[in-house]
């Protein structure tokens, strides 16, 4: 490993055509050479060849969201064709869950008398055991499901929600269910701090991605779909 040069580094990051993955690639060999000079393989009173690499300028992030007219059809399709994944719909679209929480989420964290509902399987790194607030249409939807306990769905649902949709004609940007309640959630409440409380973000994520993207009024229709 000590053999290894940054400009032959270099020249294999720059082998990755999409910034992102190039970027990803970067961070994990950085990783590796701070720990072998952590533990001695490196010399430890000198910065790493992979650290001199240099990182590559990624184009701005830009999320995909849905209105609330695509969120009543893709409702319409899974309530008519598959009501067992309702819930895991509306976790994603009126909870704002991920994906890994949605498929981790347990019914008997889901408390409707109080209108709240604890994430059982929270991100790794993120607001651990947080609550989220349960609006009056996913009430309505959860009490049409609900069981004491037990898995909210299988492992697989959003993935099939997505493609179930998306045959019917429906476009979905990539984890726009998430990114749309997050955005209907700030522009609904203006409060990017409890907007981060719930979904789980921190604050600047949600002023980096999500703040004036939407109306209140369209905030409004999509939460009474």
């Amino acid at each position: 490993m000590d053999s290894i040069t940054t400009s032959q580094l270099q020249n294999w990051l720059n082998g990755f055509d999409n910034p992102g993955t190039r970027n990803t690639h970067r961070k994990r060999i950085v990783t590796l050479f701070r720990w072998s000079r952590k533990n001695g393989y490196l010399p430890k009173s000198a910065t790493t060849e992979a650290e001199d690499t240099e990182s590559a300028v990624e184009p701005p992030h830009q999320i995909g969201i849905i209105d609330g007219a695509t969120l009543t059809a893709c409702l319409n399709v899974i309530v008519e064709r598959h009501k067992h994944y309702v819930p895991a719909l509306v976790l994603a679209a009126l909870c704002g869950l991920r994906r890994s929480e949605i498929h981790g989420q347990d019914w008997k964290d889901i408390h409707l008398d109080r209108r709240l509902m604890r994430v059982t399987a929270a991100k790794p790194g993120t607001a651990q055991n947080r609550m989220v607030p349960i609006c009056d249409r996913a009430a309505y939807y959860f009490e049409q499901h609900c069981v004491q306990s037990g898995p909210v769905c299988g492992n697989l649902a959003i993935d099939r929600i997505r493609d179930i949709c998306i045959t019917t004609g429906l476009k979905l940007p990539n984890n726009c269910f998430r990114h749309s309640f997050i955005s209907y959630r700030v522009a609904l409440t203006g409060n990017v701090e409890e907007t981060s409380l719930e979904a789980g973000n921190s604050p600047r994520i949600i002023h980096k991605h999500y703040r004036e993207l939407v109306t209140k009024e369209q905030a409004h229709e999509w939460f009474a779909v």
